[in-house]
């Protein structure tokens, strides 16, 4: 790594090329100073499971608290409703999954299954119901599983629980109130959102079939420690840590899987053109940039026939789900549910 970055480099609250609202946002994620304590430098790497499962769990608990002050507003109360069922899943294991409903309906509304942040490792459902309720309030019923994080079960466990979901989806369209299914998420969940409908086809199901598109937002796609990409370095520390031995992207990836097959830029050619049309959103600053436009031109280099890909500048990683940027946040879900109803 460059030395020199650092002096050259504001920090990512300062930096002016990020937008206002979403500088406030990265200063409040700084964590207090409190030189009395000294911090553990762990290595991620190194670590057996056990103690990379635990140091996960505590991370969890921290994380699980800061959503209420970071993410945007719920959608007002009289907009949505919100139902939690429990199904069995594909491992013998009980999913719930909460579904958002719009009070007030179009003449279509699609059913967007949506995959949590979170590295597959931190957050639940219940941490994202606020943000969620918005995007149902623009016109979609959202379901939601709290699919198992990594540090209780590694791949393919998660994947298994979102694909129990889409599967009830499927099953209970009427029900719902509509006429199909997409799948979305961001982050861990934007991997989810492009390994479920993968593993769909490794277990001989038509991800055509299940899906009508695939929406992943700032994917993690490739298995870390990797050879860095510029983005890893030069967007280190805009929401996710991304370079050294503590780096988050390298304790999710190890807590995930050692598995390659579980990360989708390892995908085969055929499993990639099986694949619904799919659309990637991508962020200027964000860490994980590089990792989706790669993913972005294997489905390019593959041969498949509907992928797109946007780049929103001066925004960081995942930037609607956050305070600051209301018009923008509702912009984005009304394009989410518009694109999953062509």
């Amino acid at each position: 790594r460059d030395k020199t970055r650092d002096m050259e480099q504001p920090a990512p609250h300062e930096d002016p090329t990020v937008l206002p609202g979403i500088r406030e946002t990265l200063k409040a994620m700084i964590p207090p100073k409190d030189n009395s304590v000294p911090v553990p430098q762990l290595d991620y790497g190194k670590m057996c499971r056990e103690d990379l499962c635990a140091t996960a769990v505590a991370t969890d608990k921290a994380l699980s608290a800061m959503p209420n002050g970071i993410f945007i507003e719920a959608a007002p109360a009289n907009a949505t409703t919100l139902e939690s069922v429990s199904v069995p899943g594909i491992d013998g294991n009980a999913v719930d999954i909460d579904i958002h409903k719009p009070t007030t309906r179009k003449q279509h509304t699609p059913c967007i299954v949506y995959c949590h942040g979170g590295g597959m490792a931190f957050f639940s459902n219940k941490d994202y119901r606020a943000p969620l309720s918005r995007l149902a309030a623009s016109g979609a019923v959202v379901v939601v599983p709290d699919f198992r994080n990594s540090h209780k079960a590694q791949f393919p466990a998660a994947t298994h629980d979102v694909l129990t979901a889409v599967q009830w989806a499927n099953e209970h369209l009427q029900e719902l109130g509509c006429e199909k299914v997409v799948i979305a998420g961001e982050s861990g969940g934007g991997c989810l959102a492009l390994s479920v409908p993968i593993v769909a086809v490794r277990r001989g199901l038509s991800a055509k079939d299940l899906l009508s598109g695939i929406w992943t937002d700032a994917p993690i796609t490739v298995q870390h420690p990797c050879e860095p990409l510029e983005s890893h370095t030069r967007n280190h520390g805009y929401v996710i840590q991304s370079e050294g031995p503590m780096s988050s992207l390298l304790l999710t990836s190890r807590l995930y899987s050692e598995d390659p097959k579980a990360f989708p830029i390892n995908a085969t050619k055929e499993e990639i053109v099986s694949l619904p049309r799919t659309i990637f959103t991508l962020w200027e600053k964000d860490p994980l940039l590089d990792e989706g436009l790669e993913m972005y031109r294997k489905f390019i280099a593959a041969g498949h026939p509907e992928v797109t890909c946007s780049v929103e500048m001066g925004m960081t990683h995942c930037s609607f789900l956050f305070k600051g940027v209301d018009t923008f946040s509702s912009r984005y879900f009304r394009q989410l549910v518009d694109w999953a109803l062509e």
